[in-house]
C-alpha cells in the first residue's frame, strides 16, 4: 500500500506539476521575449531618432558657422570686383608701362591684404573676356603677358556658370590648383568661389577665389578619431570633401533623400549597417551643397549592446525566479489534489471514513470538504447497510423460529383435541378446533388482504371461542351484498370491532345476545354496519 501511494505521488509530481510548470514557463518565456523584443526595438528606434536629432542640431550649428564664413568671403569677393584698377588693367593687359605696373601693384596689394586676413585663401585670379589674366598665389604674383585663351578657365563649366549667374557668388568644390595653373597634375583641392564682373550691364570678367579645402573642410568632416564618416557633396552628387580623402571626386547617390531634402533640407535613413544623415548647406543659386554623415550602427548601438547584455541577464534571472515561483505555487496548488488522490486511493482500498486535513480555505479546500463529507456519508451508508444485514439475519432467524413455534403449537392443539375426544369431552375438542382455525391464518397467511367470505370464516371461529366463554349466548349473523362479496379487505380488520361489541355489550349481561354485521356498497367506498342488543 505504501508503494502504491509513493507511485501515485510520483505521478502527480512528475506529470501534473511538470506539465503545469512547462506550460507556465512557455507562456512566461513567450511574453518576456515578446516584451523584450518590442522594448529593444523601441529603444533602438529611440536611439536612432535621438542620434538623428543630435546630428541635425550639430549640422545646423555648423551650417550657421559656415554660412557666416561664406558670407564674409562673398563680401570680400564683391570688394575684389570693385577695385578701380581692375577694369583698366583687364582692358589693356600687361605692358612694360609705369601706369600698368602701378595698376597691377594695386591689385596685388588688395589681394595680399585679403590673403593675410584669410590665410586659407590660396589664390585669386581675374579672367577677362578678352583673355587678359592676372593672379596671385600665396608664394607668387602671376602676370600673363600675352593675350590668349590657353587658360583652362576659358570654355569650362566654371566660366559658363559665372556668365549665366552675373549677380551671385558661386561656390564650387571640384577644382584644384592644377586647373588654374594649367598643370596636368591634379594638384591641391580647392573650394572655389567665383563672381562675375559686370560693365554696362553685361559680363566683362570673372574673379575667382581659391580656398585650401583641407583648411575649410574641418567644418564638415569632424575629428579624425570619430567613427562617423562625413561627406560634402555638390549639387551634381560629386564628393568635394570627405573624412576619407580617397573618396573626394567620387559620386554619391542622393535619390532616396532627395524628397526629404527638397522639403525640409534634412533627411535620415538606415542604409545597410549605417545611419545616413543628410543636410543641405544653404539653398541659394550660389551654394547648394549637401552635407552627409555616415554613422555605423555598431557605434550607434554600442551603449545599446551593453543594455542588451544587461537586459538578457535580467530576462534570464526573471525566468529563473519565475520557474522557482511557478514550482512553489504549483506545488501549493497541486498538493491538495495530491492529498485528494491519495485519499481516494485509500478509500478505494476499503479505508472508509478517510479524511483530509482542512488547511486550505480556497476552492480546492472546498473540494476537500466535499470529499470528507462524501467519505463520511459512504462510511455511514456502509455501516447502515451492515446493520441492516445484521437485522435481516436476525429477522430471518426469528422467522425460522416463528415457523417452528406455530408448528409445535398446532401439533399440541391437535393432541389436546384427540385427548378430549378420547375423554368424551366434545365441547373441549370443538373449542380446541375453533382455536386452531382462529390461529392458523395469523401464522400461516403471508398476505395483507383477503376476501370478505374469508374474513367471515375467521370471525365465526372467533365467535365460537367467545361462546365457550359466555356459555353459548352470543348469536351472530354475518351478511354482505353480492356486489362486494369478492372485494378484498385488510386481514383481521373486523375482529377488533366484534371484540369491542362483546366486551362492552355482553360482559355484564345475563341471557343471550345478538350481533348483526352487514357490509354494503356505498358509491366509491364500502360501509360496515355492526348492531348488537347488548348493554347500551
Amino acid at each position: 500500500m505504501s508503494r502504491r501511494r509513493s507511485i501515485s505521488r510520483q505521478n502527480i509530481g512528475t506529470r501534473l506539476i511538470t506539465q503545469l510548470t512547462a506550460l507556465f514557463m512557455l507562456i512566461f518565456a513567450v511574453l518576456i521575449l515578446m516584451t523584450s523584443f518590442i522594448t529593444y526595438d523601441q529603444v533602438r528606434k529611440v536611439m536612432e531618432r535621438q542620434s538623428a536629432d543630435l546630428t541635425q542640431r550639430n549640422m545646423r550649428q555648423t551650417e550657421q558657422s559656415f554660412l557666416s564664413y561664406a558670407d564674409e568671403l562673398n563680401r570680400e569677393l564683391l570688394l575684389l570686383t570693385g577695385i578701380s584698377e581692375v577694369e583698366g588693367y583687364l582692358d589693356r593687359g600687361w605692358a612694360d608701362d609705369v601706369d600698368v605696373i602701378l595698376r597691377a601693384r594695386s591689385i596685388f596689394e588688395e589681394v595680399s591684404r585679403l590673403m593675410r586676413y584669410f590665410p586659407e585663401i590660396e589664390s585669386v585670379f581675374y579672367y577677362a573676356e578678352n583673355g587678359t589674366v592676372i593672379g596671385q598665389t600665396a608664394t607668387e604674383n602671376l602676370v600673363f603677358q600675352e593675350r590668349d585663351f590657353s587658360q583652362s578657365f576659358y570654355g569650362s563649366e566654371l566660366q559658363t556658370a559665372v556668365m549665366e549667374t552675373p549677380w551671385e557668388s558661386l561656390w564650387f568644390g571640384t577644382y584644384s590648383s592644377g586647373f588654374f595653373l594649367d598643370n596636368e597634375e591634379a594638384g591641391q583641392p580647392y573650394f572655389t568661389v567665383a563672381r562675375s564682373i559686370n560693365r554696362n550691364g553685361r559680363h566683362f570678367a570673372a574673379v575667382v577665389m581659391n580656398i585650401d579645402a583641407a583648411k575649410v573642410q574641418n567644418y564638415f568632416t569632424g575629428s579624425s578619431d570619430d567613427d562617423t564618416t562625413y561627406y560634402l557633396v555638390n549639387e551634381n552628387g560629386k564628393v568635394i570633401a570627405a573624412t576619407d580623402k580617397t573618396l573626394v571626386g567620387s559620386d554619391m547617390d542622393l535619390t532616396m533623400a532627395a524628397e526629404s531634402l527638397g522639403r525640409s533640407g534634412y533627411a535620415s535613413e538606415i542604409a545597410g549597417k549605417d545611419q545616413m544623415n543628410y543636410h543641405r548647406i544653404g539653398n541659394t543659386e550660389g551654394l547648394r551643397w549637401t552635407w552627409i554623415s555616415r554613422i555605423p550602427l555598431r557605434t550607434l548601438y554600442r551603449e545599446l549592446s551593453a543594455l542588451r547584455k544587461w537586459f538578457i541577464g535580467s530576462v534570464l534571472a526573471a525566468m529563473l525566479l519565475g520557474f522557482l515561483a511557478a514550482r512553489y505555487f504549483l506545488y501549493r496548488i497541486t498538493k491538495p489534489l495530491d492529498e485528494l488522490r491519495l485519499a481516494m486511493g485509500s478509500l478505494e482500498e476499503g479505508n472508509l471514513g478517510e479524511q483530509l486535513p482542512q488547511k486550505n480555505k480556497s476552492e480546492l479546500g472546498r473540494l476537500g470538504e466535499q470529499f470528507n463529507a462524501m467519505s463520511t456519508s459512504i462510511d455511514r451508508l456502509v455501516t447502515q447497510n451492515r446493520e441492516m444485514e445484521q437485522e435481516k439475519r436476525t429477522l430471518e432467524q426469528d422467522a425460522l423460529q416463528a415457523q417452528i413455534t406455530p408448528h409445535f403449537l398446532f401439533n399440541t392443539l391437535t393432541n389436546v383435541k384427540y385427548m378430549a375426544i378420547a375423554a368424551g369431552a366434545g365441547n373441549i375438542a370443538e373449542c380446541i378446533t375453533a382455536l386452531g382455525n382462529f390461529l392458523r391464518p395469523i401464522y400461516q397467511n403471508s398476505g395483507r388482504e383477503w376476501t370478505i367470505p374469508e374474513e367471515f370464516a375467521y370471525l365465526e371461529n372467533y365467535i365460537c371461542i367467545m361462546n365457550y366463554r359466555f356459555g353459548g349466548k352470543i348469536h351472530m349473523e354475518l351478511r354482505c351484498e353480492e356486489s362486494v362479496r369478492q372485494d378484498h379487505f385488510p386481514q383481521f380488520i373486523l375482529q377488533p370491532v366484534l371484540e369491542n361489541a362483546i366486551s362492552h355489550g355482553f360482559e355484564e349481561r345475563e341471557g343471550e345476545g345478538r350481533i348483526d354485521l352487514l357490509i354494503r356498497s356505498c358509491e366509491d367506498h364500502r360501509r360496515v354496519i355492526v348492531k348488537d342488543d347488548g348493554r347500551a
